[in-house]
């Protein structure tokens, strides 16, 4: 079945009107984070994939967030999760 994907992702939120000095050291920490040679290694090990650098951010998330809401919301509600919209 080509068509069935399934992914898993880890995202890191942040409260809505975090100012933007936090939020802007938020985003570097993780950056250097992703970046360490230590994280290089380890991710692929256990099976995991560091997105590219322009793949990152709270615009990549939202475009997999919603992307993941169209396409599994209805099978979780069929089998009686909520209804994420």
């Amino acid at each position: 079945m080509p068509e069935f994907v399934v992914e898993s992702w880890l995202g890191l939120y942040a409260p809505k009107g975090l100012p933007p000095e936090i939020l802007a050291k938020l985003r570097e920490a993780v950056a250097v984070a992703l970046e360490h040679p230590l994280v290089q290694t380890r991710f692929p090990e256990i099976g995991g994939t560091i997105p590219k650098k322009e793949d990152r951010g709270g615009h990549r998330m939202l475009e997999i967030v919603t992307r993941d809401v169209d396409r599994w919301g209805e099978v979780v509600k069929k089998a009686g999760g909520v209804d994420a919209k």
